[in-house]
């Protein structure tokens, strides 16, 4: 299990390298995926089980297959797009988070017809194990928002949280996520790296309206999902979904 971690990790960056290596020198490549590995929130989720390296691939490749089904308009690859997302939400509540801003780009870009056969597959692949919580045990996030979705088999009436990490967005988050670490995750200060610190925000004061599309879904997605996780859960790995999008967005 944790050498499929690892390799799911590895996946992430040969696309990242094969993604950047389209655009950018291979110089170029190996310092942005590189930083991307060098990240402690990397090496974190990677040398344990947790499973957010799964989530980050399924969100990241659900993205650029949109890419390639918004250049070849064939269904097969927005059908996959929407079962990748749907594979996210299954395996995280938090996944919803990205697939929130992903799907609202998406009414805009995809034709209706091909929406309508797409959004079957992601309600099914993403909301089975609610449906199946639902049933088991009438909470479908279980224990998660149980004081809107009574359980019998949790008691207290009141959503599930950590107190811990309910800290308010405000014009210092970036810099204190990035070197007051400690208060955001169970590590030291400096989990989060200095590569993102300086990355992130170039990307956004970079940006231009003749990006290509991809560059534009991706900086969408993955600042509403980064605030979306933040205003739930100030919690730092709950971000790392984010890092592969940043990572390529850099090289846009």
């Amino acid at each position: 299990a944790r050498l499929l971690n690892c390799a799911i990790l590895a996946l992430i960056a040969w696309t990242l390298y094969e993604r950047l290596h389209a655009r950018v020198p291979g110089w170029m490549c190996a310092a942005l995926v590189g930083g991307f590995l060098s990240t402690p929130l990397t090496q974190q989720v990677t040398g344990s089980l947790f499973v957010e390296n799964f989530v980050a691939a399924m969100l990241f490749g659900s993205i650029l297959l949109l890419r390639i089904h918004l250049k070849d308009r064939r269904s097969v690859y927005f059908l996959a797009c929407a079962f990748l997302a749907g594979m996210a939400a299954a395996s995280k509540l938090g996944a919803w988070a990205y697939i929130a801003p992903l799907f609202v780009i998406v009414v805009f870009l995809v034709k209706p017809q091909h929406l309508s056969r797409a959004a079957p597959l992601l309600i099914i692949v993403g909301g089975f194990p609610y449906w199946e919580a639902w049933l088991r045990t009438q909470n479908p996030f279980f224990p998660m928002f149980n004081a809107w979705f009574r359980s019998p088999y949790f008691h207290q009436a009141a959503n599930f949280t950590n107190p811990r990490y309910l800290t308010r967005l405000s014009t210092t988050t970036w810099y204190d996520i990035t070197f007051h670490s400690r208060r955001f995750i169970e590590g030291l200060d400096g989990s989060m790296g200095v590569f993102f610190f300086v990355l992130v925000p170039l990307c956004i004061v970079g940006w231009r309206q003749r990006w290509p599309r991809t560059g534009k879904i991706l900086l969408g997605v993955s600042i509403v999902g980064c605030i979306l996780t933040y205003l739930g859960q100030s919690y730092l790995r709950y971000l790392y979904p984010a890092l592969p999008m940043f990572t390529l967005l850099g090289g846009i």
